[in-house]
């Protein structure tokens, strides 16, 4: 979440879905209001929903924010770049 904020534009919203980083974190609040963003909280949605989003990453309308994929003999560093907080997105594993 911090590098979120650092990154966000001003005026801009940013999502957090899920608990996979841990169920605490902590903000610098002066990007918040400083840049007057906007954090949302969500759960998962509806099939229709994800139906239209995957329609949508297929057409090649949507990019997913790939960090890096490890092979599956690396797992352990993917792991541990995880933990860093040092991914750009997410992470995957070559199986």
């Amino acid at each position: 979440m911090p590098s979120s904020l650092r990154s966000a534009r001003r005026g801009g919203r940013i999502l957090t879905v899920g608990n996979t980083g841990g169920a605490t974190f902590e903000i610098d609040n002066r990007f918040v209001f400083g840049r007057h963003l906007s954090i949302l909280g969500s759960s998962m949605g509806t099939h229709a929903d994800f139906a239209a989003v995957m329609g949508l990453v297929f057409e090649g309308k949507l990019k997913v924010a790939l960090d890096r994929t490890f092979p599956l003999a690396e797992a352990r560093l993917a792991q541990e770049r995880l933990a860093a907080g040092e991914q750009l997105g997410k992470i995957t594993l070559a199986v």
